[in-house]
């Protein structure tokens, strides 16, 4: 503050704005060779233990089609984050149910 004098302009104070851009969510499933299957996410839609135990059964079937090789031996496996959705125990229960490494 030493080095303003009188006639200094006044700082501005920063604002918030808001984006033009609306927010995405998107999941996506990928291996060593690509992309296995990727899930948008409605724009109303909250990432909750039943969502995402649908995106679960989803990504089951892609893997089922498109990774058979993977899909017979069972070599593939999940690595989910720490989200509270990932961590239910209805979540762990439908992933030790259906034989999903994580």
């Amino acid at each position: 503050m030493h080095w303003k004098s009188p006639i200094s302009p006044r700082q501005k104070k920063a604002r918030q704005s808001k984006s033009r851009f609306k927010e995405i969510m998107i999941f996506f499933f990928f291996d060593i060779r690509g992309i296995v299957h990727v899930d948008w996410v409605p724009e109303v839609q909250t990432v909750n233990q039943v969502y995402y135990k649908e995106v679960l059964t989803n990504l089951r079937e892609r893997v089922k089609r498109r990774k058979p090789e993977m899909w017979e031996n069972g070599s593939w496996v999940t690595h989910p984050d720490k989200s509270p959705a990932h961590n239910t125990l209805s979540v762990k229960t439908f992933l030790t149910k259906r034989k999903i490494t994580v």
